[in-house]
């Protein structure tokens, strides 16, 4: 993991709470945790998550409200698991249907949280090719998917008969 991902945890336990954050924290996750899921909504106002946890019995929402209202308001891009006590089919497939991406029953597995965590994160994240092709002005090129340092960084002009454009700045990781 190059980066840490951030994950949301929307639970009201506390003793729950902080063993899900000890959990994700240990597997070099950076775990953010809501008891409430007002202060979770609230949370996503001004900043990001790369995946959100949550139960379901709630003192303020239930959990199948706050995925709707999450779907709604951000789509599906950023993935959701339930991680709840209610074991009932019926519960299952209310979670899928409000929007959830998975569903984990309680008392929480640590190896099948982080297992179900890196494979919705990977799908998430979609995988990237080395480079991406680019057209300035008709001139073709391609640029790699992960940045450059600013001192690997360079300029290059573009010969006039190449484009119609007089120069072309791209970044480039060496060369």
């Amino acid at each position: 993991m190059s980066q840490r991902m951030k994950i949301a945890s929307l639970e009201d336990d506390l003793d729950q709470a902080q063993h899900i954050q000890q959990v994700l924290s240990a597997a070099g996750y950076t775990c953010t945790s809501y008891p409430r899921s007002l202060d979770l909504l609230a949370a996503l106002r001004v900043q990001a998550f790369d995946l959100i946890l949550l139960d379901w019995q709630l003192p303020d929402m239930n959990g199948d409200e706050v995925v709707r209202r999450l779907r709604t308001s951000y789509g599906f891009a950023v993935p959701i698991i339930f991680l709840t006590s209610r074991d009932q089919e019926s519960d299952l497939v209310q979670g899928l249907q409000a929007g959830a991406d998975d569903y984990i029953v309680k008392p929480m597995r640590p190896a099948e949280l982080l297992a179900r965590v890196a494979a919705l994160l990977r799908r998430s994240q979609g995988a990237l090719p080395d480079y991406l092709p680019f057209s300035v002005a008709g001139a073709i090129a391609s640029i790699p998917t992960s940045a450059p340092s600013p001192s690997t960084a360079r300029s290059y002009r573009c010969r006039p008969r190449n484009s119609n454009s007089r120069s072309c700045f791209f970044a480039t990781s060496g060369a």
